[in-house]
């Protein structure tokens, strides 16, 4: 196994388990028809995880290669760090054409470390929005956050308008803002504020008690205060 990748993990405010490393391959088949065989993650000597490269296991999207490995379980201590190290076994036979000129790349995909913390909340999707469900002895609920630099305020309340939403003005942290609920659902409530562009925070409650508006209000004032 050779060494290719290294991501150096840290956990601040609780333990952190992580689950899923996605690897971006590049632009070419070659690094996994040609070049490389089989793809490790590794913790120390410890191999967590390992994945044949062949078309059944690599993933095209958008014009790019990726492999996912998973079905471990690395707990990183709360104020601790751990390091992956990515490992390949590179082919026994490659061709000199193939290696003349060419350099093959693996990086850490975009956002590409899932994990669960100690706390129980599980971030499954990254990028201008993100989501988390957040579990507790309260309950359960899902909690989105998206952050629209290039839209404004009255965009999103004419289009939460158009959808049939409960539309209330607001201010939060001092910030002209919204809240919105969806007809007959009160256990769904989000707050839209301006912020460079619009932040928006959505809370949708699976389990327990409580006004989700609550949640979201709050989670919009700490992000405006943490920035002002």
């Amino acid at each position: 196994m050779v060494p290719v990748l290294g991501v150096k993990l840290e956990a601040k405010n609780s333990d952190i388990s992580v689950q899923r490393v996605k690897l971006d391959l590049g632009t070419e088949t070659k690094i996994y028809n040609k070049i490389y065989d089989t793809i490790y993650v590794t913790e120390g000597n410890t191999v967590l995880a390992q994945a044949d490269l062949n078309s059944n296991t690599v993933v095209k999207d958008s014009g790019r290669y990726y492999i996912t490995l998973a079905g471990f379980n690395l707990v990183v201590p709360r104020n601790g760090t751990k390091t992956l190290l990515v490992k390949v076994d590179v082919k026994p036979s490659i061709d000199s054409t193939d290696i003349d000129t060419e350099e093959y790349t693996i990086r850490l995909a975009t956002d590409g470390i899932r994990g669960v913390d100690g706390a129980g909340i599980d971030q499954y999707f990254y990028g201008a929005v993100c989501m988390w469900t957040v579990s507790s002895a309260a309950g359960s609920i899902d909690v989105t956050f998206g952050w629209f630099e290039n839209n404004s305020l009255q965009r999103e309340r004419t289009v939460a308008d158009q959808l049939g939403y409960q539309v209330e003005a607001t201010t939060i942290a001092g910030t002209s803002a919204f809240s919105a609920r969806r007809p007959g659902d009160s256990a769904a409530c989000g707050i839209t504020a301006a912020y460079s562009g619009v932040i928006t925070w959505w809370v949708q409650q699976r389990s327990g008690t409580g006004d989700p508006c609550d949640g979201a209000r709050t989670l919009a004032e700490l992000t405006l205060q943490r920035n002002q």
